[in-house]
């Protein structure tokens, strides 16, 4: 929770956080070493999914990414 706030939501696969995105945030993000348990994905990330406003979206541990340029 460093980087943001449990959401309260009845979804019962997983955890919500909201925050800000800050440069501290992103470099977290980006210097995450990758999972060790890869034997039903190649996971690139432990999050299944990462959602960054509604320009950015990686889905299924990071195996699928979304860029919206606008």
């Amino acid at each position: 929770m460093q980087y943001g706030t449990l959401k309260e939501s009845d979804w019962k696969y997983g955890k919500i956080i909201a925050g800000i995105v800050t440069p501290v945030f992103a470099s977290m993000l980006l210097h995450m070493p990758k999972p060790a348990g890869t034997e039903i994905y190649n996971k690139m990330t432990p999050f299944f999914n990462v959602f960054l406003d509604d320009c950015f979206f990686s889905s299924h541990y990071g195996t699928e990414v979304y860029i919206k340029i606008k």
